[in-house]
């Protein structure tokens, strides 16, 4: 679902700089989903294209096509193309990706601290 060479090419060796990137990987995944939603739910395009397209590109660093995807279609079409319940589910689907890759970005961290 992921991969992540590009942020190992970032870091380099330095486990510092990684743990770094993990922690602002992390942090976007857990607070721009709820902000999406929120902006979505109360209409606020402006806010819903701003936080789609931060998230879009902190995701595009670990190769999440999918959700990069869901999150370029939310950014350029929020408040014309979808009708309440399309974007409805689109939300739903960038807090499920979300959710699935902090799950793996947990997996990975357990396993290159031990």
């Amino acid at each position: 679902m992921i991969t992540l060479d590009y942020l190992y090419q970032i870091a380099g060796n330095d486990s510092t700089i990684l743990n770094e990137l993990f922690s602002t990987l992390r942090k976007n995944l857990l607070e721009l989903p709820p902000e999406i939603q929120l902006a979505a739910q109360q209409q606020q395009w402006e806010q819903l294209r701003n936080a789609a397209h931060k998230l879009k590109s902190c995701v595009a660093y670990i190769g999440a096509s999918e959700l990069h995807q869901i999150l370029v279609e939310i950014e350029h079409n929020s408040s014309n193309s979808f009708s309440p319940i399309e974007l409805e589910e689109k939300v739903k689907q960038v807090n499920d990706w979300a959710n699935q890759i902090l799950a793996e970005l947990n997996k990975i961290s357990r396993y290159s601290t031990e």
